[in-house]
């Protein structure tokens, strides 16, 4: 696994994933709009190569402190 950690504002309340594959054959699932609860969230991101081969990268996202209205 490749890991990405992150650290967004208290009132970040959600988050949009991207990424490309390198090779247009591969597929992607994981990404698109995300919704952020108070602390840590972990996400994965999986590339599936034409032959099967899987890749996951990890994100985690911290939302720093907590935010009151």
């Amino acid at each position: 696994d490749n890991l990405n950690d992150v650290t967004v504002q208290a009132d970040t309340d959600t988050i949009e994933i991207y990424a490309t594959a390198q090779d247009s054959n591969a597929k992607i699932s994981g990404t698109g709009s995300k919704k952020l609860e108070a602390g840590k969230n972990t996400f994965s991101v999986v590339v599936t190569a034409e032959d099967g081969t899987k890749k996951t990268y990890t994100i985690n996202i911290t939302k720093s402190g907590y935010y009151d209205n």
